[in-house]
């Protein structure tokens, strides 16, 4: 623990808001300066551009991303030498970047130590730790503030945010302390850490003196809280405008439950922490590859990313861990960029099944097969040949009919020789980061196939 945080522990809960809104200012300086006005006025310049000028714009921006990383980064001044990269489609000729090679050689790549430092790392085991310029950060808000305003938010409307930062230190846990405000921001910051059944009440009693315009943040905590207030049975006052999803995938269930709860709609977006190119959701329900960003190429098992907005330590060909899929359909809402199907990823861990070797996120897909009634889950391989499913059911819809669908369903997808174990309990505990992870795997279990095993060591 810092200084710094140990004296935001001590500290009373007004110097705590006192202290959250001195921080709020600063990243407003880093996140909102000339580039970020600049490129959220481009953006509305372009938002009705059709596809072969949004094309032709991406193509100029990759020529000028990669002279100007060929110059600055010593790593992708030797991948790129003698190589000339014209368009999108000449990408192909530059090598792949994977997450080891990335890891292994991050002080070559970066241009720059001198930015804004991010530790990224989430469910791929890889703790990284990249610089953004400035400039690169205000226009990555800048995007995301104008995918919210398109879904009805404002700059200055009152935002209610769940995430991974300890805003409610050990001791100061009672009800009524289970956020911060950033007065600035107009933001409360709610503590990812206290989603206990208990507690959920005292979430839905701040929401509704909040008010805020717009939710965002993990769906899994959204979801939670959204659940309690359906299966209470309760009429909150808590109507924002939208919910916008960030960091983990947004599964239909969560989707249902808090359009059930707060009567609106939950939005997806997908980027990283990295600076991966955006993909966002639109007002008819559709996700778009935003080319002014970035390129995506799909590919087997991942997607390559090559981010416009990672001049500190660029992203080019770099493969990220997820899939995205992309349809050659047109979506009516005015936007002409691609239109993505799916996305699979914000990665999950995988199990072994003597029978069926590495099972991954598939096994997500059984809670389909029932009604909303599984708060969360978590499949967890403790033993080479033993499962323990743990599940926050509701109690109030939960039957044994659902746990044995769940048994059938998983017992199809990881073969007869495991053990299934399912308890029923109040709380899953989050990683460290915040999230709930819906796979988990003991260390010591490792697939291998005849090319080695499952992930690099």
């Amino acid at each position: 623990m810092t200084g710094g945080e140990r004296l935001y522990a001590r500290a009373p809960i007004w110097l705590q808001t006192l202290m959250v809104t001195a921080y709020g200012v600063k990243l407003a300086a880093i996140r909102r300066g000339r580039r970020y006005w600049r490129w959220t006025r481009f953006l509305e310049e372009s938002a009705a551009w059709p596809r072969e000028r949004l094309e032709a714009y991406q193509a100029e921006r990759l020529r000028e991303f990669l002279a100007f990383v060929s110059k600055n980064s010593p790593f992708y001044r030797d991948r790129l030498a003698g190589i000339d990269v014209r368009g999108v489609r000449d990408l192909t000729r530059l090598p792949v970047t994977d997450k080891e090679t990335f890891r292994v050689n991050l002080s070559r790549i970066r241009t720059t130590d001198r930015g804004v430092k991010v530790h990224t790392g989430g469910t791929t085991g890889k703790p990284l730790e990249v610089v953004f310029f400035g400039r690169d950060l205000q226009e990555r808000f800048a995007t995301l503030d104008a995918w919210r305003a398109t879904h009805g938010a404002t700059r200055l409307g009152r935002r209610a945010t769940f995430s991974g930062r300890i805003v409610v230190p050990p001791g100061q846990d009672g009800h009524r302390s289970l956020a911060r405000t950033n007065l600035i921001l107009r933001q409360r910051l709610y503590s990812c850490f206290h989603l206990a059944n208990q507690n959920l009440d005292a979430y839905v009693r701040d929401l509704e003196r909040f008010q805020p315009e717009t939710i965002d943040g993990f769906p899994s905590a959204i979801a939670a809280v959204a659940g309690h207030i359906v299966a209470s049975g309760r009429t909150t006052a808590v109507r924002p405008r939208a919910v916008f999803s960030t960091s983990e995938n947004l599964y239909g269930f969560q989707r249902d439950i808090i359009r059930t709860a707060f009567r609106c709609e939950a939005r997806n977006q997908y980027a990283s922490a990295e600076g991966a190119p955006f993909v966002v959701e639109c007002r008819k329900g559709q996700l778009h590859y935003d080319l002014r960003t970035g390129v995506i190429e799909p590919g087997e098992g991942s997607v390559l990313v090559t981010s416009f907005t990672t001049h500190g330590t660029p992203l080019v060909r770099y493969r990220i861990g997820d899939q995205i899929d992309l349809t050659p359909g047109a979506c009516d809402c005015g936007n002409e960029n691609p239109v993505v199907r799916a996305i699979a990823g914000r990665e999950q861990d995988y199990i072994v099944s003597p029978e069926r070797g590495m099972v991954g996120v598939g096994l997500i897909d059984i809670f389909k097969k029932i009604p909303p009634v599984v708060k969360q889950a978590q499949i967890e391989q403790v033993e080479a040949r033993t499962l323990v499913v743990r599940l926050v059911p509701d109690r109030a819809g939960f039957a044994e009919e659902h746990l044995q669908v769940l048994r059938e369903g998983l017992a199809e997808r990881v073969g007869p020789g495991m053990e299934l174990q399912f308890a029923l309990v109040d709380r899953i505990e989050p990683e460290a980061g915040g999230k709930v992870l819906y796979l988990k795997r003991h260390p010591g279990i490792e697939w291998r196939s005849p090319a080695g095993p499952a992930r690099p060591q």
